[in-house]
């Protein structure tokens, strides 16, 4: 079976908690379940169930509070249209189109990211490059829980909104934040089905990092487009062996 093919689990939550809502079942201010309690209802893994309520969370449906718990805070039918509720990874022609936005977006950016980017703001960045390489080393081994995974995309979206940032252009910041929560179900998506790229993509990282150290707008530039390469040959090589094996 192809990836097209298989029903992702955290849509399903979706649907289901967008479902309880039209039925009347749920309504806005109520508080969900506990995350073992409403995995169990739903009869889906925990992991499954807390990539649904990030997306609800991103798309500004749910918060979470701590010693609260998840409440439902919006239900407009404008909320259920938000991009980061669209299949992304699983629909070839979105992900295509993604990934081709963001190279043009992000190589844009480096441009003058490279020119403009304050000491302050370098600081922070290379302060998260060293918390993901904390996460980035366990990629590799069967220790990367699906919470590790969660961090690590987090951390990973936030250097990217870093260097869009300090861009200081507001039409391309504006570009970019216009995709950032399909960019989020896209990247949830993505460690979900292929964990160990998380290295590679550190590596990366790590390049682009040193091309704003060294002020070097070639390097910046030849380092964002690998990174959008590196993710479509990863997932184009994992979507080929499935498809293979699905035609045996």
């Amino acid at each position: 079976m192809s990836i097209k093919n298989k029903k992702n689990t955290a849509d399903y939550v979706v649907e289901e908690i967008k479902r309880r809502f039209d039925s009347g079942e749920y309504k806005v201010g109520d508080k969900l379940p506990t995350q073992d309690d409403f995995a169990l209802q739903l009869g889906v893994s925990r992991s499954s169930l807390r990539e649904a309520l990030q997306l609800l969370r991103l798309a500004g449906i749910i918060v979470q509070k701590p010693r609260v718990g998840t409440i439902l805070v919006s239900m407009e039918e404008s909320d259920w249209a938000n991009p980061i509720l669209a299949t992304s990874i699983v629909d070839d022609e979105v992900t295509v189109e993604l990934l081709e936005a963001r190279k043009h977006i992000e190589t844009a950016i480096a441009h003058l990211a490279i020119k403009r980017i304050t000491d302050n703001e370098l600081d922070d960045i290379l302060t998260l490059s060293h918390k993901m390489h904390d996460y980035a080393k366990k990629s590799n081994s069967n220790t990367f829980s699906s919470n590790e995974v969660s961090n690590y995309i987090l951390l990973d979206m936030q250097f990217h909104l870093m260097i869009v940032k300090a861009s200081k252009n507001r039409f391309l910041i504006n570009a970019y934040t216009s995709i950032y929560g399909l960019l989020g179900r896209f990247m949830t998506d993505f460690y979900r089905m292929i964990p160990t790229a998380g290295i590679k993509s550190y590596n990366i990282h790590q390049k682009i990092t040193q091309a704003l150290c060294d002020k070097d707008e070639v390097a910046m530039v030849a380092a964002t487009s690998e990174h959008i390469e590196m993710l479509e040959n990863l997932l184009s090589g994992y979507k080929n062996i499935n498809t293979a094996s699905g035609n045996k």
